[in-house]
């Protein structure tokens, strides 16, 4: 027994004496295996579980927030004179600013003329917008969806500066002014020429960092911003459900990539739609068999397009057998086509040799194939 201590006792000090890359060799001496377990796996909360979960997250410093939000609120009164005096306001900082600036707007704009743009909005269309404020304003104009939206802008700035006009004035409250739906150069100029009507009141918010890259010179001159830091770090609980996660955005994209493909395929011939099944197909069973190696041999991860993909003669023989290619020309131009299109890509392997493949998971070109 004695002897069995001191055995180990002299293991332990051998173990002592080791430098760190040996002790670090030693201790990685066996194969990691990787979970197949991805995120590709995981399934995508639709807007009711999402605003679910975000109303049962507990709100934290409540008290140091509500202390912020008072202070705010004493500063009402001088963001009303700003906006009389001729400046448009713009707030900034961390955390929804939505809450606030819907106060602001029932304590002194309750009984003016309002309108309400929520900038966050996915499918925001501006243009539908303005008709609508013709239409209920009655300008004497009635709107044409043909209209292009620089004609619409006109005819609101006209009415507003008619000093014969019914309606006053007009506050424009846009949450998130650099949404999605508002960054384009043609709206921000649209709005900006609003914004310089001397009748007109915008009152924005924004959230993104560089935001202040929407406004050059000409359209900071137009808006004439009164900047305010109103960091309220209150919880983004509407905001973020009206946006597409990045799985739903990928998920958009390859519906796109799809009804794209098909609207090509449907435009060509017979053989080359065959040419494009040939190695759809193999791409889709190249990858059958290369998740099952990995599923064997415990490994996850992404497939290489190089795994997957077909090589240039194999490619060429395969069309020649199926008769959808009858010279070398006739290879080249198919392809040519395609890669034209994106539709089909290449490679080289590691021997040199050229890969074709067709950037689409295998999901995606079964859908296709069923249409071809």
């Amino acid at each position: 027994m004695a002897k069995r201590t001191k055995t180990k006792s002299k293991l332990s000090i051998l173990e002592q004496d080791k430098t760190g890359y040996e002790r670090y060799f030693e201790d990685h001496h066996m194969k990691t295996r990787t979970s197949n377990n991805t995120l590709t796996g995981v399934g995508v909360l639709d807007k009711a579980e999402c605003i679910n979960i975000l109303t049962k997250i507990p709100v934290k410093h409540k008290t140091e927030i509500e202390m912020l939000s008072n202070l705010y609120k004493c500063q009402f009164l001088q963001w009303y004179i700003e906006l009389k005096s001729g400046f448009n306001l713009l707030f900034y900082g961390y955390g929804s600013k939505k809450q606030l600036l819907e106060e602001f707007s029932d304590a002194y704009l309750k009984d003016r003329p309002l309108l309400v743009i929520n900038g966050f909005l996915s499918k925001l269309k501006i243009k539908e917008i303005f008709i609508q404020v013709i239409s209920g304003i009655n300008m004497g104009v009635k709107p044409k969806s043909r209209e292009t939206l620089e004609e619409l802008t006109e005819i609101i700035k006209e009415y507003f500066s008619d000093p014969d006009r019914s309606v006053q004035c007009l506050y424009i409250m846009i949450h998130n002014i650099d949404g999605q739906g508002l960054r384009t150069l043609q709206i921000q100029n649209c709005l900006s020429i609003l914004a310089s009507c001397p009748n007109i009141y915008f009152i924005a918010s924004t959230d993104h960092i560089n935001a202040t890259l929407l406004f050059d010179q000409d359209r900071a001159t137009k808006f004439n911003w009164i900047w305010h830091d109103v960091t309220t770090f209150n919880h983004y609980e509407v905001e973020p459900t009206f946006e597409d996660s990045p799985k739903v955005k990928r998920r958009k994209q390859q519906e796109l990539n799809i009804k794209v493909v098909q609207s090509v395929l449907s435009t060509w011939n017979a053989n080359r739609r065959r040419m494009f099944e040939i190695l759809a197909k193999h791409q889709i069973q190249a990858n059958l068999l290369q998740q099952q190696r990995k599923s064997r041999q415990g490994k996850g991860g992404a497939l290489k397009s190089e795994d997957i993909g077909m090589e240039h003669d194999a490619f060429y023989k395969a069309c020649r057998t199926d008769f959808c290619i009858r010279t070398d020309g006739d290879f080249n131009k198919f392809l040519s086509d395609f890669r034209n299109h994106e539709i089909i890509q290449s490679l080289q392997s590691k021997n040199g040799k050229n890969i074709y493949f067709i950037p689409m998971e295998a999901e995606d070109l079964k859908k296709v194939l069923e249409q071809c």
